[in-house]
């Protein structure tokens, strides 16, 4: 009885967690005091503005550091920042231009359709798997960028260059 009483309340406490995890207007909310900044840099490489639901789904507009070391807004690598010219990618403007220069290249390199799943599943070493699948958190960050996308274009937002 206490082993059902104790995981009820656990699912119960959890409930709120769930649903405010997948909430993701929030997290545009969160984001949109640096939307202006990142858009305008995406724009000066040239490459799809869209890019910045990829910062928003990776990170949600926080700066934090995941289990495999990815770091900062963007969710990038520090050797990966460094190579694209960042030494911390805990800095906005800094990891933009990095981040704006490894989507270019992996778009050049993968393809725009794998972009996300390359950003994701090692770059290009993405394109050297023998089956070329993406793992499971590529296939979520993939679901969630374009969810970002569309949930936005719905609620009457649009970024102000499309490429």
């Amino acid at each position: 009885m206490f082993v059902k009483g104790f995981f009820l309340a656990l699912v119960l406490l959890l409930i709120p967690t769930f649903s405010y995890a997948k909430d993701y207007s929030y997290y545009s909310e969160q984001c949109e005091p640096l939307r202006s900044e990142v858009v305008h840099i995406l724009q000066s490489y040239d490459i799809s503005t869209d890019y910045y639901y990829l910062m928003v789904a990776e990170s949600h507009c926080q700066i934090k550091t995941s289990k495999a070391g990815a770091k900062g807004y963007w969710q990038m690598m520090p050797r990966t920042a460094r190579k694209y010219g960042c030494d911390n990618p805990e800095n906005l403007t800094c990891a933009t231009h990095a981040a704006a220069k490894y989507l270019k290249h992996l778009e050049e390199k993968c393809g725009k359709d794998n972009v996300v799943f390359c950003w994701h599943d090692g770059g290009t070493n993405f394109l050297k798997k023998q089956n070329k699948k993406p793992s499971q958190g590529a296939k979520g960050l993939n679901w969630q960028f374009h969810h970002l996308i569309k949930t936005d274009l719905l609620d009457g937002h649009e970024l102000e260059h499309e490429s």
